[in-house]
């Protein structure tokens, strides 16, 4: 929680260094991109893509899919692996031309509504335990994030919330 935390006073610190202007967020415009994250369970890295479609200047639509896996042991003799696929609907609104902000920055925040798919696999199984854990389920959550643009068609992607991460991190393709 900390780390949350933390992450969002970075986030917010960044916002409020912009000089004015407008974010690049457009109507009719799609964004689309690869994402890699901090795995909020074990210590594995999360793999995944994002879309958004901009419905009007500040409002988005869109989708995202996420895959993660991490593996456990308990007292050295049993181990097994989590496998989370998450796939869902998002929407966001964009701040940044409410509040004037510099042109190559886009804050959003949002919620996303999706399914959670958890598996888990033995690797070792020594007491024949038949326990076979697993969960999936609808989800609801929110999200803030930011986009940099590097250039007209190119943005640094940056989010929290949502998910099985603490941070997602890539890149976007205006088109």
């Amino acid at each position: 929680m900390k780390r949350v935390a933390l992450l969002l006073v970075i986030v917010l610190a960044m916002c409020l260094v912009a000089s004015t202007g407008h974010a690049q967020f457009e109507k009719g415009k799609s964004f689309l991109g690869p994402r890699l994250g901090i795995g909020a369970h074990g210590s594995g890295v999360v793999v995944g893509g994002g879309y958004e479609y901009g419905v009007t200047d500040v409002i988005g639509i869109g989708g995202l899919v996420d895959y993660y896996t991490w593996s456990t042991t308990g007292w050295g003799i049993w181990g097994g692996k989590y496998t989370y696929v998450i796939f869902g609907a998002q929407g966001n609104y964009h701040f940044g031309k409410a509040l004037k902000w510099d042109a190559k920055i886009d804050p959003f925040a949002g919620l996303v509504l999706g399914y959670e798919r958890v598996s888990w696999s033995w690797d070792r199984n020594p007491g024949h335990i038949f326990w076979e854990p697993s969960a999936s389920g609808i989800i609801l959550g929110g999200q803030i994030g930011i986009r940099y643009f590097v250039s007209p068609n190119l943005a640094l992607y940056g989010q929290t919330g949502f998910g099985i991460t603490y941070l997602k991190v890539g890149v976007d393709f205006k088109f």
